[in-house]
């Protein structure tokens, strides 16, 4: 029984998984906006979207809009966003990527070397990987253009690969991706290539009879390819080989889109086509002057022209309503879950229609050609010809209420870098859906139980209540304040203040800062510094020689600035650079030279930290050869050679820096003479120019005293030789070794 069931399975269920293989990829997925190359979360990860090209948002856009932020940009290829970034690239081989919060530029990616890099496609998100591809011009310009394909982390600056892919003709300008596949071409190209994004490698190329028109686009488990002969090809994703092809007698001007089950492109005789996944037309229309890529959503199809005429249709094909924008239209229309369709024109207009009757809603005028249009988050997203990026949320009503104040009580408020100040008691600011920072201004005898915090606006209006109340009062003088002259510096110091003007029950520390005022005489003192609450001292080292300063301190709290305190007043000390060593002389060998010197005159008022030795072959190119410590007149230099004349001077430092050299002294090695060890020891042991010679001496014979007595006290331990006979070797080993090292050398 067993057997007959593991039959049953090969016979009849492995060829049902092999014949479902090929397929199980479209099974598993929803024909519309399904996980593949969609994040189901609203994201915008490639042109127009996601790999339907059809500009639709599953979140709603701004219907009373304000700015919530702008940016200046990299170009203005396009906008693609995910994981809380706005991503937007162009020259240079370059890419940002803003906070969609704020703004705030979080990181760039860029090629750092290469003559004539550019972006030459739309960026793409993969996850958390940015695929951006360009082209790369070498040789100075005249080699041929190479087509490279940035794989760069979004959460990282710079690059993390570079994968060159061929010497294409131009750059690569149609690009799809779809789950792990993104699809790479060149208009003027018959050839379409396929990579992984997981491996980051090539995996495979699809032949065509005609370049490539435009981007290609994926619908119903198809690659959905527009060609320059007039034709439109399909070809299963993830294969190379074509499934059918359609001709429309007319290559296709803008890149197509699919939704609702159909793909639509429009031709450059101005004909927008509906055609069914099985390859057959389901309608037509002519538009009258040619039409950007159609948006797909909320059962509409919408097309823009350059004319400046925005169609919406049924998916049966159907003109729904008609609309003028008086100027050309420059970007695909993009449409918000919330039955609101964008476009952009020439003249920097943006226009927000209803989808179901083409109502305006509203419209806004930037200073550039708006290039393209994203929907992220909630947030409209536009980008110029000049490369700025705005970003347009709703604005809601954030009311600040005050209590406490006498009636007519001037106050403020501050958003962002927006500042609103009334007499009543009530603040109004009109902003986006977003996150703000606010700062309720100080009143000098009053505090406020709020004075920053955090605004979270989301689609309603807010109310934040500020509370008053008296008790700060400025500070008294602070005390004890005192001025000392130091180093080329002046140190001033003080005390707290008496008094600190903190209310009742305050706990903490009530001083702010503490605020310096400086001048050179004492009636004309201005603000000088500040300093935090909790230092009591300040080092002033922008001063003079010989000029008296005199400074005032004030403590500064809730309530303001403080009384100043009294009028204290210093003199800088003069710290200057030593003098040059002195008496700078030498002493030449047959391989050593010995260098003495005195120490500077003066040391300039601060300590000699150290002397450098220059030496050289020629007085006018002397090197550094050493730097000794102060308590070091001397210096022995051994890289010499017989028969050379050295020049050599002596620099001492304070921390000022260095002296003027010393003399200049010179000596020339003599060409004979004992070997180097001999002439090392008696210079060491035996040179009375070399003023450790004593010190040196001593320890070496108390070195061979000690290792001399060693065998007599041995023998007379062992071999009880008695005291007086093991006294008497320990003597005459001593006089030996002393024999061998004093006289030995003059032999040699």
């Amino acid at each position: 029984m067993k057997h007959f069931t593991r039959l049953i399975i090969t016979i009849f269920i492995i060829p049902l998984f092999i014949i479902a293989l090929p397929i199980l990829p479209f099974i598993l997925v929803s024909p519309y906006h399904n996980v593949l190359g969609y994040s189901g979360t609203g994201s915008w990860d490639q042109y127009q979207g996601d790999c339907y090209h059809d500009g639709f948002s599953s979140y709603p856009g701004p219907v009373t809009p304000g700015i919530l932020w702008s940016a200046i940009a990299a170009g203005d290829l396009g906008i693609v966003a995910a994981e809380g970034l706005v991503i937007t690239s162009g020259a240079h081989f370059a890419a940002y990527a803003f906070s969609f919060n704020n703004g705030a530029l979080v990181h760039k990616y860029s090629v750092s070397t290469g003559l004539g890099k550019s972006l030459a496609s739309f960026p793409t998100i993969a996850g958390t990987t940015l695929i951006m591809p360009g082209i790369y011009y070498s040789d100075l310009g005249f080699g041929p253009p190479i087509n490279e394909l940035q794989f760069v982390n979004i959460y990282q600056n710079g690059t993390l690969s570079t994968h060159i892919l061929n010497a294409f003709d131009v750059a690569s300008t149609c690009e799809l991706m779809i789950s792990n596949l993104i699809y790479l071409s060149q208009q003027n190209n018959k050839e379409i290539y396929y990579f992984s994004i997981s491996s980051e490698t090539l995996a495979g190329d699809i032949c065509l009879n005609s370049p490539v028109a435009a981007n290609p686009v994926f619908g119903d488990g198809l690659v959905f390819v527009p060609l320059y002969n007039g034709s439109v090809v399909a070809f299963n994703y993830g294969y190379n080989t074509s499934t059918w092809e359609l001709n429309l007698g007319s290559p296709a001007s803008s890149s197509p889109s699919y939704g609702g089950g159909s793909f639509y492109v429009v031709t450059s005789n101005n004909l927008l086509y509906s055609i069914s996944p099985k390859g057959s037309i389901n309608w037509f229309y002519n538009l009258g002057s040619q039409g950007l890529t159609p948006a797909v959503g909320l059962g509409k199809v919408f097309v823009g022209t350059i004319s400046g005429e925005l169609y919406a249709f049924t998916t049966q094909g159907n003109v729904v309503w008609e609309v003028n924008t008086s100027s050309p239209i420059t970007t695909p229309p993009v449409i918000a879950s919330n039955g609101v369709v964008y476009v952009g024109t020439s003249d920097g207009e943006i226009y927000a229609f209803n989808t179901s009757d083409g109502r305006e809603i509203w419209s806004w005028t930037l200073p550039n050609q708006v290039s393209s249009l994203a929907l992220y988050d909630g947030n409209l997203y536009a980008i110029t010809s000049a490369g700025q990026l705005y970003a347009f949320a709703n604005e809601q009503k954030v009311i600040f209420i005050e209590t406490g104040l006498p009636s007519g009580t001037l106050w403020s408020v501050s958003v962002n870098n927006k500042t609103e100040i009334s007499t009543n008691n009530t603040i109004v600011f009109d902003l986006p859906n977003g996150i703000f920072n606010y700062t309720v201004h100080k009143i000098n005898g009053y505090s406020s139980n709020v004075s920053f915090g955090i605004l979270e606006v989301e689609g309603q209006n807010l109310r934040v209540e500020i509370g008053f109340s008296p008790g700060w009062s400025p500070a008294s003088p602070p005390l004890d304040v005192r001025a000392a002259g130091q180093a080329n510096s002046i140190l001033i110091s003080w005390s707290p203040p008496q008094y600190d003007g903190a209310p009742a029950g305050f706990v903490g520390n009530a001083i702010s800062y503490y605020y310096i005022y400086r001048g050179t005489s004492p009636g004309n003192l201005t603000f000088y510094a500040r300093v935090p609450g909790n230092t009591t001292y300040m080092v002033d080292y922008a001063v003079s020689d010989g000029t008296v300063y005199y400074y005032a301190v004030a403590a500064v709290n809730e309530a303001g600035v403080g009384s100043l305190s009294q009028v204290v007043s210093a003199t800088p000390l003069l710290i200057s650079v030593p003098s040059p060593p002195r008496n700078l002389t030498i002493n030449v060998g047959y391989n050593f030279i010995v260098l003495k010197w005195d120490p500077p005159a003066t040391t300039g008022g601060s300590p000699i930290t150290y002397y450098i030795i220059y030496g050289g072959t020629s007085k006018n190119q002397l090197q550094e050869l050493a730097a000794l410590p102060p308590n070091e007149t001397y210096y022995v230099d051994y890289q010499v050679q017989p028969g050379t004349a050295y020049y050599f001077q002596v620099v001492a430092a304070n921390s000022e820096g260095d002296s003027s050299p010393s003399n200049l002294v010179a000596g020339t090695t003599t060409t004979n003479g004992e070997p180097g060890p001999i002439a090392r020891f008696h210079y060491n042991y035996l040179d009375p120019n070399n003023p450790n010679v004593v010190q040196n001496l001593v320890g070496l014979i108390t070195m061979i005293a000690t290792v001399a007595i060693l065998p007599p006290t041995f023998l007379w331990i062992k071999s009880d030789i008695g005291m007086k006979k093991a006294f008497m070797l320990a003597i005459a080993i001593i006089a030996v070794c002393l024999v061998v090292v004093l006289f030995i050398p003059y032999v040699l």
